[in-house]
């Protein structure tokens, strides 16, 4: 079997340049333990084309977690010319049983 006849690979046309270099990664995980629990975990990237070979990418993350113990993260990087990322979370208060954390991550790939 050869890469190339996977499915979910996109055809590019030999003639059409892929340009830019932004990139993002979001990871996001979430644990809850006792009787009534709940887990989300969420992470989205996406990247764009920018004039004269730049590029944009953004990636966000969440995660949330209720139960007798709980506990999430949300980890964010990017590549690029210019990163800007911040992450929060929720403290591990024993007298709460919800967790939430959060991400954002933007990297861009300057023109030229």
């Amino acid at each position: 079997m050869l890469i190339a006849d996977l499915p979910y690979f996109e055809t590019v046309p030999s003639t059409k340049l892929i340009t830019g270099a932004a990139g993002t990664s979001v990871t996001a995980d979430a644990l809850a333990l006792g009787d009534k629990t709940y887990t989300l975990a969420f992470g989205n990237t996406t990247a764009k084309p920018l004039p004269n070979s730049g590029s944009i990418s953004i990636g966000t993350g969440i995660a949330v977690a209720i139960g007798d113990y709980t506990k999430t993260g949300v980890t964010v990087a990017g590549d690029g010319d210019i990163v800007v990322a911040s992450t929060t979370s929720t403290p591990n208060l024993s007298s709460k049983p919800i967790s939430i954390a959060v991400g954002v991550v933007v990297a861009i790939d300057l023109p030229g």
